[in-house]
């Protein structure tokens, strides 16, 4: 019951707010945030759970994020992407998976960054430094 009291106290700012503002953004922002607060809130979490903020994330992106919102959007996803595809290595348990899931893991995260052309600060205060 505790758990049930906060989510919904936890999702009333989204519902608020999408019912101010009617948009597509908003209301893609809105379903992420809600996801956010079932995924950290809910009683019982799994870690398959973190998807089901990602999913809609992912249409949040923008391939260049030239406006703030964009660039903030891209910084969510990539640091949602980062920890919660990270909180998916027990469900790969088998010694023969390590190789398999820590390469795709790097493969996805550098993909993800090259796609989204907006490269965490630490990735390029590296680059300059190596230049």
């Amino acid at each position: 019951l505790v758990c049930a009291i906060c989510l919904l106290v936890s999702i009333l700012p989204g519902l608020v707010v999408i019912s101010r503002r009617r948009s597509k953004t908003k209301l893609l922002q809105v379903v992420v945030y809600t996801s956010m607060c079932s995924f950290m809130l809910a009683y019982h979490v799994h870690e398959k759970a973190i998807l089901t903020a990602l999913i809609p994330l992912t249409l949040l992106v923008e391939d260049r994020g030239d406006r703030d919102h964009g660039r903030m959007h891209n910084f969510l996803f990539w640091q949602a992407s980062l920890w919660g595809l990270l909180g998916l290595f027990p469900l790969l348990f088998r010694p023969t998976e390590l190789v398999f899931k820590v390469s795709s893991y790097f493969a996805y995260l550098e993909m993800a960054s090259y796609l989204m052309t907006t490269p965490p600060m630490w990735i390029v205060q590296q680059q300059q430094l190596s230049s």
